[in-house]
């Protein structure tokens, strides 16, 4: 049950996601001030929310949430560094707080 909120996350981010995509190609790819306000927040969010996801998984598995085979220890370090690619998240914030 630990994870179950990690679960509901996704699929908000996942509808709010799509949503924003849907609304750039029917504006023709054009990037409205709600466009980039949602893209900015959600790059941030859904980092974040997946960093913390990630870890609660590790941690869900003990003393095997670092091995290899689990793929947990090895994803949590391979998108540890989603946080600032693209703009690191708390300049996102601040440009969704601005939009």
């Amino acid at each position: 049950h630990r994870l179950l909120p990690y679960v509901c996350g996704t699929l908000v981010m996942n509808i709010v996601g799509n949503q924003l995509k849907s609304e750039l190609y029917e504006s023709g790819l054009v990037i409205s001030k709600k466009s980039h306000f949602l893209s900015a927040g959600l790059k941030a969010l859904s980092t974040w929310e997946m960093e913390r996801c990630l870890q609660e998984c590790r941690e869900a598995c003990g003393g095997q949430g670092m091995l290899s085979e689990n793929r947990v220890g090895p994803l949590l370090s391979e998108f540890n560094v989603t946080t600032t690619f693209e703009g690191d998240n708390h300049v996102m914030v601040q440009q969704a707080s601005k939009a």
